[in-house]
C-alpha cells in the first residue's frame, strides 16, 4: 500500500530495475507507483491489488520467469503515465 520504491524491491526480484531507477533522472520525479499504476485513487488501488495478488501467487508457487517482463495491462498503464508526464514532448 506504500509509494516507497524500497517497499517494492523489498520482496520482489526487481533489484536490476530498482538499481536502474536509482541512477536515472526519473528518481527525482517519480516512484514505482507513478509509472506503474493508473491515475486516480480507485484505479490506482485496484491496480495495486491486482498486482499484489498476481505477485503473491507467482512468488508463492514459483511460477515466475527469471527475466521479469511487463504484462500488457501494466505496459498500457505505464505508457499512459509516460504520456501524461511527457505530454509537452509527445503530443505530436
Amino acid at each position: 500500500l506504500l509509494d516507497d520504491p524500497n517497499a517494492c524491491v523489498n520482496c520482489h526480484v526487481m533489484r536490476p530495475q530498482f538499481d536502474g531507477w536509482l541512477k536515472s533522472s526519473h528518481r527525482a520525479a517519480a516512484t514505482c507507483n507513478d509509472c506503474h499504476t493508473p491515475a486516480g485513487l480507485i484505479p490506482k488501488y485496484f491496480a495495486k491489488a491486482r498486482h499484489g495478488i498476481n505477485h503473491s501467487v507467482k512468488f508463492t508457487t514459483g511460477w515466475f520467469p527469471d527475466v521479469i517482463r511487463i504484462t500488457r495491462s501494466s505496459r498500457e498503464e505505464t505508457e499512459q503515465a509516460c504520456l501524461k508526464c511527457h505530454a509537452a514532448i509527445t503530443e505530436n
